[in-house]
């Protein structure tokens, strides 16, 4: 099958949600991350977050295999130079085919074509498997925070963007634009 890939209209809010939901209860079952202990962890997604997002600039790239999202990741420029990914998130069923690693190529594109110097991301700290995997993409991991709100702490890793190691945005027609729905609908 093929994976097609699209930027997400507000109508995709609820989709998105369960997307993110089902992608991160592993993680969440892993390092006990419970809704009592951590009501914002993305385990515990709801549509009305996705909304919010949107509502505060957030864009969501959508994966989808025969028109069923399958995976997702949202970004949003954080000032003239960076921009902030969160949310990556792959059906479980899914993985193992490189999706993750696509819809981050695709964030880089984005960053490289817009001015973007650097991508920042946050991760749980003690998810190592994953860290491992951005520091193999080229992130560094360049802090470490502990919040009141959160029973784990946080590893924030950048990637700086270096325009001979992106991937290139030739083969792509067309940006990912909204073909369902509105904001207000």
């Amino acid at each position: 099958m093929t994976i097609a890939f699209r930027e997400a209209c507000y109508s995709d809010a609820k989709v998105i949600a369960e997307t993110v939901r089902l992608s991160f209860r592993d993680v969440a079952e892993k390092f006990a991350i419970t809704r009592a202990a951590a009501p914002t962890h993305p385990s515990n997604c709801e549509p009305d977050w996705i909304q919010r997002d949107m509502d505060a600039g957030w864009v969501y790239l959508l994966a989808e295999e025969a028109s069923a999202v399958i995976g997702c990741i949202a970004y949003k420029r954080t000032d003239s130079r960076t921009l902030e990914a969160q949310r990556l998130a792959v059906l479980p069923e899914n993985r193992g085919g490189a999706i993750a690693k696509q819809l981050n190529n695709a964030i880089f594109v984005h960053a490289r074509e817009n001015g973007i110097a650097k991508i920042r991301i946050s991760i749980v700290s003690q998810h190592t498997a994953l860290k491992r995997w951005y520091l193999q993409m080229g992130f560094s991991e360049c802090e470490t925070k502990q919040f009141e709100q959160l029973p784990f702490r946080v590893t924030f890793l950048e990637y700086q963007i270096d325009e001979g190691c992106l991937p290139s945005a030739a083969g792509r027609e067309e940006p990912f634009k909204c073909q369902r729905g509105s904001p207000n609908g």
